[in-house]
C-alpha cells in the first residue's frame, strides 16, 4: 500500500509540474502571431482573423468598406456597430490595423465619411501624429511617409483630442445617447508615388 501511495504522489507531483510548465510558456507570446495577440493578448482588435487572412486580404491598396456589407474585420476599438451605410466612430478614438508588406515607397491615407458632428480628428500611425484628417466633400486624405510604417502589422489611430457628447445633448430631438464622431463609409491606405 505504502510503494502504491509513493508511486501516486509522484505521478501527481509530475502532472503538477507539467501544468505549471504549460502555463509558464503560455506566458510568452513572443512567438505567436500579430493577429493572436491583437485580438487575444492586447484585446486591440474587435474580431479574429487568422495571419493569413490578415496578410492576403487587410493590406495597402484595398478599400475598407465600414458597412454591413464590408470588409471591416481590422477594427480596432472605437467603432460602433456596422450600420447598413456606415459606421460611428464612438467618443474621441478609433483605431483599424492594415498589413504592410512594402516599405520602399511613402503611402496616402484615404478617409470617406457620410458625417460627421464637427470634431477636429488627427491620424496617428503606429503611435506617431501624421497630421490632422480635413475634410472636403466628405473625403480627406493625407500622406503617410514610409519611416512611419513597419513590415507587418500596422495601427492607424483616427483620435480626436476634443470632449465628444452624446448626440442627444447635441440635439435633443434625437434620443440617441452615443458619442458620435465619424460616421465611415470607407478607407484605403492607397500607394504614393513617391519612392524613399
Amino acid at each position: 500500500m505504502k510503494k502504491r501511495s509513493i508511486i501516486l504522489y509522484t505521478l501527481s507531483a509530475a502532472l503538477f509540474i507539467s501544468y505549471v510548465s504549460v502555463m509558464i510558456v503560455g506566458l510568452d507570446t513572443s512567438r505567436a502571431t500579430e493577429a493572436f495577440n491583437l485580438y487575444y493578448v492586447t484585446r486591440e482588435a474587435r474580431h479574429y482573423v487568422t495571419q493569413e487572412n490578415l496578410e492576403g486580404n487587410y493590406g495597402a491598396d484595398t478599400v475598407f468598406f465600414y458597412n454591413s456589407n464590408g470588409n471591416f474585420l481590422n477594427e480596432g476599438i472605437g467603432w460602433g456597430d456596422l450600420e447598413e451605410n456606415a459606421t460611428w466612430i464612438l467618443g474621441n478614438e478609433a483605431s483599424a490595423f492594415i498589413y504592410i508588406d512594402d516599405l520602399s515607397h511613402d503611402y496616402v491615407f484615404t478617409i470617406n465619411i457620410q458625417d460627421e458632428i464637427g470634431y477636429a480628428n488627427d491620424l496617428i500611425v503606429n503611435g506617431t501624429d501624421i497630421g490632422q484628417l480635413v475634410f472636403e466633400n466628405n473625403t480627406a486624405s493625407i500622406n503617410v511617409p514610409a519611416n512611419t510604417l513597419r513590415v507587418g502589422l500596422n495601427r492607424f489611430l483616427i483620435r480626436t483630442n476634443d470632449d465628444v457628447l452624446p448626440i442627444n445633448q447635441v440635439n435633443p430631438e434625437t434620443e440617441d445617447g452615443r458619442p458620435l464622431n465619424l460616421f465611415v463609409t470607407s478607407f484605403v491606405l492607397s500607394t504614393s508615388d513617391k519612392r524613399v
